[in-house]
């Protein structure tokens, strides 16, 4: 069971790791990146060690495909969350700079009459 559940978090990391690409976001590419080996390293080390248990490699299958089938039909309400996060973290963060800096006023050096 735990395979199938791997399975399913491998291509939903599969769908993270494009949409990553795709925005050219470099922190959330090679983060998901370093998460997806550690996947994989689990996937070949329970494959290897039951390599005549042809069930688990159905099982790592059927969660592939649900974990790839889960995101296409959330991927709506997920982008539309993520958008809304976005938009707060900015909000804070454009406040957070105008607070930090505050307002120079100009000097203006005056000769002597």
């Amino acid at each position: 069971m735990l395979i199938f559940l791997v399975g399913m978090a491998e291509m939903v990391l599969s769908t993270l790791w494009t949409n990553y690409v795709q925005e050219k976001s470099p922190f959330g590419s090679t983060l998901v990146t370093v998460i997806h080996v550690f996947v994989w390293y689990y996937v070949l080390r329970t494959v290897m060690e039951q390599i005549d248990n042809i069930a688990i490699v159905f099982y790592y299958a059927a969660g592939c495909g649900a974990g790839t089938l889960l995101p296409m039909m959330f991927r709506d309400s997920i982008e539309k969350r993520f958008r809304a996060f976005r938009r707060k973290r900015r909000a804070k963060i454009k406040a957070t700079k105008e607070e930090a800096i505050p307002a120079v006023q100009t000097l203006i050096a005056h000769e002597p009459i």
